[in-house]
């Protein structure tokens, strides 16, 4: 019993082999202490081990050895350490790092997300990976180059995010606050002429359609008896999903199985997965420019009961007349989920080249629309499908920019304890750590609601620019703050 006791303070549930007869029953402990855990000298080599590093006290010597052991003796900087490669026989470096000083390295053109030799990258762009999907994919006939985008021209307008941050730093208080309070103004003007008020924040605005139900668990995740592929991400989503969903619905009816669901800017598909299955469509079409590991669409197909089609294009080459499951579908809706920035005016522009689209019942080939925005401040003049609404408003094509970056004044970092010190010494001296006026000094409050009339402005204007075409059009909030800062969604019939 002794020897079980001394066992559990030391971290076992049962004495180790040789605790008893070291310490028979009956025997003292005084003054000796029990033997080592096996994993105990483990732990300290690692503490050792974790030490070692950086370029060594006599950097020749280490040199030499590593040489020696045909060891690279490339250092990675990032890393704190030399490289574990073997050195390329008659070389004192691996294959990889044998020519980075006298070879440099840039960025590929047609893919950045990989790199090439600056003197090999005429031969690399034939030959890249991206470049041959890039040949399949002018093949398609859903492909047009930039046929959602404004003329080439406008793209002289846009400036980076950098660049905007400057400028609005470089302005005035007094020419900042008459930039917010035009705003304001031209949010007022606007949800007056299409009948939108800013409705409370309410966990009612969170809609679940009764054929979204299956969908729903306890917990965190989705509970055993949900959907498969509800189990699979955390509840909040399914619940933006389904609200989604039901706010559609609300404005645009059930829609029959005929209806073919269009998703743009899909990602993994859990949206239109969810549609699909909830309602009973017959075909699926989810269009992003990226492939996906673990995609939604596969356990649709699992079901054998809708058709689903997944393609690889940015939406701004979309050429939606050129999509065989669309043109085949009288009625097809359009809808997507946090479309960022002009993402979302791109898939504006392609619900209303539905409408061109030949045929019986031309003009109602979109049964309805339901887009869910998001990261404002990715906006571009060249996308932004409401230019001339915006400019006869009293703005310009550079207060675009700005009134753009502005817009993450509504979500981003608000509330963080740390940002609130910083914002108070800043305004104790007022400027900020570059010396520059704190934002016309303007309270944490004044820019959260700045943040969102710029907003407002730029779905308002959007709005409006749907209903010019010729549809019905309806802004609301489909979650509470809580949920989702990106609460927003268009509707159009």
């Amino acid at each position: 019993r002794e020897a079980s006791t001394e066992a559990r303070k030391h971290g076992s549930g049962r004495p180790r082999p040789g605790w008893l007869e070291i310490h028979p029953p009956g025997g003292s402990t005084a003054g000796m202490r029990p033997p080592e855990r096996a994993g105990a000298n483990k732990c300290e080599k690692k503490k050792k081990k974790k030490k070692k590093g950086g370029r060594g006290d006599d950097v020749e010597a280490t040199l030499a050895e590593r040489r020696r052991q045909n060891r690279c003796t490339f250092f990675l900087e990032q890393k704190n350490r030399y490289c574990n490669s073997c050195s390329v026989k008659g070389t004192d470096r691996c294959g990889h790092h044998r020519e980075v000083e006298v070879r440099p390295r840039v960025r590929c053109p047609v893919d950045p997300s990989h790199t090439c030799f600056k003197d090999e990258l005429e031969k690399h762009v034939l030959r890249c990976n991206a470049t041959k999907r890039k040949r399949e994919l002018e093949k398609k006939k859903y492909f047009c180059q930039d046929v959602n985008l404004g003329e080439e021209s406008l793209s002289t307008l846009d400036v980076p995010a950098s660049e905007r941050k400057r400028v609005v730093l470089g302005l005035s208080g007094e020419e900042l606050r008459s930039l917010v309070s035009r705003v304001h103004a031209s949010v007022a003007s606007l949800s007056a002429d299409l009948g939108y008020a800013e409705p409370e924040d309410d966990p009612s605005l969170l809609l679940r359609p009764e054929e979204c139900s299956p969908w729903f668990g306890l917990g965190e995740f989705s509970g055993e008896g949900a959907h498969q592929l509800a189990r699979k991400y955390k509840a909040r989503h399914v619940s933006q999903q389904a609200s989604i969903i039901g706010n559609t619905n609300a404005f645009a009816g059930k829609g029959d199985r005929d209806v073919c669901l269009l998703e743009l800017g899909a990602g993994k598909g859990y949206l239109g997965a969810m549609w699909v299955q909830s309602m009973a469509y017959k075909t699926l079409v989810l269009v992003d420019n990226q492939c996906f590991k673990f995609k939604a669409d596969r356990e649709v197909r699992k079901d054998n009961s809708s058709s689903v089609s997944r393609l690889e294009c940015d939406l701004k080459d979309l050429d939606v007349t050129g999509i065989e499951e669309v043109a085949a579908s009288d009625r097809c809706r359009v809808v997507g989920k946090h479309l960022c920035g002009g993402a979302t005016d791109l898939a504006l522009e392609i619900s209303a080249n539905l409408r061109s689209l030949r045929g019986k019942a031309a003009a109602r080939r979109l049964d309805c629309l339901g887009i869910a925005t998001c990261c404002h401040h990715r906006c571009t003049w060249r996308a932004f499908v409401a230019r001339e609404i915006f400019l006869s408003l009293g703005f310009s094509a550079q207060e675009f920019q700005l009134v753009s970056w502005m817009t993450g004044w509504a979500v981003c970092g608000h509330g963080n304890p740390k940002e609130a010190e910083a914002e108070a010494r800043a305004r104790e001296n007022d400027t900020d750590a570059a010396g520059h006026p704190l934002f016309g000094m303007m309270t944490r409050e004044e820019r959260m609601a700045a943040g969102r009339a710029c907003k407002r402005l730029l779905d308002l204007c959007r709005a409006r620019w749907l209903r010019e075409k010729g549809m019905a059009a309806r802004y609301v909030k489909y979650a509470p703050q809580d949920v989702t800062g990106e609460n927003m969604m268009l509707l159009a019939k």
